[in-house]
């Protein structure tokens, strides 16, 4: 990585160097090799810095980006699951066991709702957590904090604050589609069920309204195992509620996300399904779980 630098001297990294590159991509490496044997991931104490661009949300509510009309191509008819509530840590395990089991061929297509015990920050796994969060903060709150099994941003968690997704699908769904692509292909029928809302799409992963960031979506591509697929695990996050407050204690924003005059405050920000409905977060919930059964 640093050769490659080398030979671009006009050409500079933004929060990083190549050396946390190269370390990040040597680790992500190696916990995948573990990962798919069933080994248990390591996370060593010196966790190195990987690149984290905040994406901008677009200017204008007419350059957002709307879902295309039809039905997923191939088609995916994923089995529909309300889940039980769990525990943060356990949340991540059972995104990455279930991805797994469609990589054997264990599982078939499935969208999985999540419900949450407790609150939790859940940082990406390229990221530092003495970078991203006050930890003394959030164990004094009583958040709990964990590393998912996908990339991206930090999130702030609370039970009754956030509806959160996963799709566990083969790979071949998303064969010859490229990643900012993928985001709106398996986001598209939420920002279909949800158009009452005005919702839409914006920058690389999120969800947006006119007013400012609803959600976020992060991937991951699992290699094939034994003899099953490739798969593919995409969850998103979407925001009822917002304590904007104690998330600006917790979390660590950097200069550089909050320079822009689109992304001055973290509560500008955001701007949670709540002000779009009088519908509870349940009700959201379970109406989203319904229009997928139906069919997506």
């Amino acid at each position: 990585m640093s050769e490659v630098m080398a030979r671009y001297s006009d050409v500079g990294l933004v929060g990083t160097d190549a050396r946390s590159i190269e370390k990040a991509f040597d680790r992500a490496l190696h916990d995948e090799r573990r990962t798919l044997r069933g080994a248990p991931s390591r996370c060593g104490a010196e966790e190195s810095r990987a690149l984290f661009v905040g994406v901008r949300l677009d200017d204008e509510w007419s350059a957002v980006e709307r879902p295309l009309a039809g039905t997923w191509k191939p088609p995916v008819h994923p089995q529909v699951v309300i889940d039980q509530p769990r525990g943060p840590q356990e949340q991540m395990d059972i995104d990455n066991e279930w991805a797994i089991q469609v990589v054997r061929g264990a599982r078939p297509a499935t969208l999985r709702f999540w419900r949450w015990t407790q609150p939790a920050v859940v940082i990406g796994r390229y990221q530092c957590v003495h970078d991203e969060v006050d930890l003394e903060a959030a164990r004094a709150a009583g958040f709990q904090i964990v590393k998912r099994p996908t990339g991206g941003g930090a999130m702030f968690v609370r039970p009754s604050d956030v509806i959160t997704y996963s799709l566990y699908v083969p790979a071949p769904f998303l064969e010859g589609v490229a990643v900012r692509a993928s985001y709106r292909l398996c986001d598209r029928w939420l920002v279909e069920a949800l158009r009452g809302m005005d919702i839409g799409f914006g920058g690389m992963n999120d969800v947006v309204t006119p007013n400012g960031k609803a959600g976020g979506s992060a991937q991951r591509r699992y290699a094939p195992l034994d003899y099953g697929p490739c798969a593919v695990l995409h969850h998103t996050t979407l925001s009822y509620a917002i304590d904007s407050e104690t998330m600006s204690r917790l979390l660590r924003v950097s200069d550089e996300k909050m320079s822009d005059k689109a992304v001055r405050s973290v509560s500008k920000r955001v701007d949670p399904l709540c002000m779009h409905t009088a519908l509870s977060r349940e009700e959201i919930m379970h109406n989203l779980a319904g229009y997928a059964h139906r069919g997506i």
